[in-house]
């Protein structure tokens, strides 16, 4: 309940599914076994859950069609993961056109953990959740290339905010990268140590 209220997401207690899990499986099993049709029941129930639950959390719609079905509107987090190559390959560019010593600061861990997976040569960086703990830029970096973030909030930490492209995972399907801009952001307003603490967040 007080995940539901918060805005918890399902995994966050896939620690206590076994426990669960076991705890309901003597009870169902004593009321499936007792006839024919319980059984026939518990075994519907359970093939139509496989069925769903593969539906909706297994890669099993190609991404080209996840944005007409309903299944991110139902999880969200399905199509947080599609056109992580195309974004990486756009980031990735900018930072190669700028100057040695570059960063790339995103918005959420999602977008940095891409980053790191499909352009491993990037030096990158994020204030989101404990991904800030990892790294902070070193005081030396003046060019960050930015994702995630307004123009307005960018202005009160550079000098210089200058969009440079625009993310599209090439299927059309509306996740929180798709149609956003890919900032370099040129000389830092204070040190990165000072800035760090507004940059990072939770949620």
């Amino acid at each position: 309940m007080i995940f539901t209220v918060t805005g918890g997401k399902p995994y966050y207690l896939a620690g206590l599914y076994p426990v669960l899990l076991a705890a309901g499986a003597g009870p169902v099993v004593r009321w499936a076994w007792t006839t024919r049709v319980r059984t026939a029941l518990v075994g519907a129930a359970v093939a139509l859950s496989a069925l769903v639950d593969a539906t909706l959390m297994l890669p099993v719609v190609p991404e080209h069609m996840l944005a007409s079905t309903p299944i991110t509107a139902m999880v969200a987090d399905v199509g947080e993961t599609v056109g992580w190559p195309a974004f990486a390959a756009t980031v990735a560019r900018v930072a190669d056109a700028q100057p040695p010593g570059t960063v790339v600061l995103t918005r959420n861990y999602g977008e940095a953990g891409a980053l790191q997976r499909f352009a491993p040569r990037l030096a990158v960086v994020s204030g989101h959740n404990s991904y800030a703990d990892w790294a902070i830029p070193p005081v030396t970096a003046t060019t960050a290339v930015v994702t995630g973030y307004d123009r307005d909030q960018l202005t009160g930490w550079f000098a210089s905010v200058v969009p440079a492209a625009r993310i599209d995972n090439g299927v059309g399907l509306d996740n929180q990268e798709q149609g956003g801009t890919v900032w370099v952001c040129r000389i830092p307003l204070r040190p990165w140590p000072e800035l760090w603490p507004e940059i990072r967040h939770v949620g």
